[in-house]
């Protein structure tokens, strides 16, 4: 359980510590996936509905993943599995960084 404390802690101070712009359209936010949070962090809660403010999130940042898949800090996590079950239940694909442009 300890190491699991340790994972969340530095996945949060991760996500405060982050803010990627991706071109001048897009300003990418990794503070706008917080609702997902939640179920990542505990895998026994069902996965989030395709309408909730975690879906809605992902879905809008969604074009800043391959960035986030690239981050040597953020990239590691989108491989959890609970990320991918995020991810199914929203709809949203989750980037190999290899095949990110």
């Amino acid at each position: 359980m300890p190491k699991l404390s340790g994972i969340s802690m530095f996945l949060v101070v991760a996500i405060l510590m982050v803010k990627v712009h991706v071109g001048t359209a897009v300003d990418c936010d990794i503070m706008k996936l917080l609702p997902c949070y939640p179920f990542i962090k505990d895998p026994t809660l069902p996965a989030p509905s395709p309408d909730s403010d975690c879906c809605n999130n992902l879905r809008m940042e969604e074009p800043c993943l391959c960035d986030f898949a690239k981050n040597p800090v953020l990239g590691p996590y989108l491989n959890n599995p609970s990320v991918k079950k995020v991810a199914d239940a929203c709809s949203v694909a989750i980037p190999d960084p290899k095949t990110c442009h």
